[in-house]
């Protein structure tokens, strides 16, 4: 028993004398994963900026890299380039970056990944980029010594739904305006690409009276493109898309009014060029009842004013 006191009061003795030398290593490591987030994020904010300078000094001198394209750059001075390069081809883009994981390998070794995230998210099927970076500290800096890049592709319905992409963007019919009426939408992605959202507003005399949402998407049963409108009335209906020819699309419909009625139609959308597309609407019933046809609508994309031109579709573009 005598002996266990005597272990047992040693034991506290060492710990006691060794309580402030793990509080120094906690200490120094909390410091030293800070000190790496900062480094992400002067990276981050360089990038946003195209300072090719700064994210330079954030590397060290024969650090190595391999980006989601495969390629590898070896050296400081080769990686400005290359960054120049890319911010030369792609002035608009922005990055976002989620540190997943960071690791302490030793005193002046740490492994970190992270997720990039390009803004405006790059055309083509979606894409998720994977970075892990082994940072190194010489002297009391952090810098990059290698990082590698890799690509990882989420499941999306982006094959089936990509013949509808040009439909994304601002939109907006301009004949309604000589009568006080118009009808705005913009359409956009969800994540990973397997449906397209489209909001519209109907304005009337400078005040919106109504408004909605649709969804486009992908049905693997029925294999073909499908969309469903929620009207702001509280009216919703749902509708097949058929492909008749290069440019234009029957979408039959059926949906129901607020009091229960129910209605059909067969909407014709003919794609005139990137910027313009008109609208019709045949075959109108309710409740059986023939109802006035919609003629041909022009609708244009509001990017394209002024100039008669939008930008080209984007080509998906990442580091080398």
């Amino acid at each position: 028993m005598k002996r266990f006191s005597i272990v047992l009061t040693a034991s506290i003795v060492i710990l006691a004398a060794l309580a402030p030398v793990l509080a120094a290593e906690s200490n120094r490591e909390a410091r030293d994963k800070e000190d790496i987030r900062k480094l992400v994020a002067t990276y981050v904010e360089a990038f946003n900026k195209g300072d090719t300078e700064t994210i330079a000094g954030l590397w060290a001198p024969q650090a190595d890299s391999i980006g989601p394209k495969g390629k590898l750059i070896k050296g400081r001075e080769a990686i400005k380039k290359n960054y120049a390069a890319f911010f030369a081809a792609n002035p608009n883009v922005q990055l976002k970056t989620h540190i997943t994981s960071l690791r302490l390998i030793s005193d002046n070794v740490a492994i970190l990944d992270t997720a990039p995230e390009v803004i405006p998210p790059l055309q083509g099927p979606p894409v998720e980029i994977r970075a892990t970076l082994v940072v190194v500290k010489r002297g009391d800096k952090w810098l990059v010594e290698s990082a590698r890049d890799v690509l990882h592709y989420p499941p999306s319905n982006y094959d089936h739904l990509k013949q509808l992409e040009w439909l994304l963007g601002d939109w907006k019919d301009f004949e309604g305006d000589a009568k006080g009426v118009s009808v705005e939408s913009t359409s956009d992605w969800t994540v990973n690409k397997n449906f397209i959202i489209r909001k519209f507003t109907v304005t009337i005399a400078d005040r919106i009276s109504a408004g909605g949402t649709q969804v486009i998407g992908w049905d693997p049963r029925a294999n073909t493109i499908r969309s469903w409108v929620f009207d702001s009335s509280g009216e919703f209906s749902h509708a097949d898309w058929k492909r008749d020819g290069n440019h234009r699309w029957i979408i039959r419909s059926v949906g129901v009014l607020r009091d229960g009625s129910e209605v059909s139609s067969i909407n014709i959308v003919t794609r005139l060029d990137n910027d313009t597309f008109t609208f019709e609407s045949r075959n109108r019933t309710t409740d059986g009842e023939p109802q006035a046809d919609i003629e041909p609508v022009t609708i244009k994309r509001l990017a394209a004013q002024g100039d008669g031109s939008s930008e080209p579709p984007r080509e998906t573009i990442l580091p080398e």
